[in-house]
């Protein structure tokens, strides 16, 4: 099983609606190296069974793909909190 990537930062677009913000994921990998990911290879990473996650206050809390009748997008599990957390992350350098 592949192991889970941890999202660190995003790259946003403000103007967008809220579920099409997120451009851009990116985090570490284990060996240290910088990786970047469009939304779309995101979610389609996660269709073919890969698993991200950001922490939020020390713990894991789940990425999957929303739908808000129109678009897929990215976000945090709800089951954590109502608000996309992956917005609050820092922009992606």
């Amino acid at each position: 099983m592949e192991r889970a990537m941890r999202i660190e930062c995003t790259l946003k677009q403000p103007e967008a609606p809220p579920q099409r913000q997120v451009r851009l994921v990116g985090g570490t990998d284990a060996e240290g190296r910088p990786w970047r990911m469009f939304q779309q290879d995101c979610i389609d990473a996660m269709w073919k069974g890969a698993r991200f996650y950001i922490l939020h206050d020390g713990e894991e809390v789940e990425v999957e793909v929303g739908w808000n009748g129109l678009n897929q997008y990215v976000r945090t599990s709800m089951h954590h909190c109502a608000d996309n957390l992956l917005l609050a992350l820092p922009d992606c350098t």
